[in-house]
């Protein structure tokens, strides 16, 4: 056999192997009761409206209180930190 034939024939086979195996994943009864394999298209390439992204950032904006309370609480124990040093050299 040539070079060229056997590379044809295991393209075929390949091929083949691939659409064997998708029609028995097509065909068993676990795909079917796969949640997965029942996403409606419109729903994952859903696009956000605006009003969507603007209500978003506010409920992030709304969370950013807690990152300030432990840059307070940081520097509060720093401060802490830097009295007991200066208590101790005095």
């Amino acid at each position: 056999m040539s070079p060229r034939f056997k590379i044809r024939i295991s393209c075929y086979r390949a091929i083949l192997s691939y659409y064997i195996v998708a029609m028995a994943q097509f065909l068993s009864p676990a795909a079917a009761a796969d949640p997965a394999s029942k996403i409606d298209p419109p729903v994952w390439s859903y696009r956000h409206t605006q009003e969507e992204i603007q209500s978003y950032g506010a409920r992030v904006a709304a969370q950013e209180p807690e990152k300030k309370s432990d840059q307070f609480s940081r520097e509060a124990r720093l401060r802490r930190i830097l009295k007991r040093q200066q208590f101790g050299k005095s």
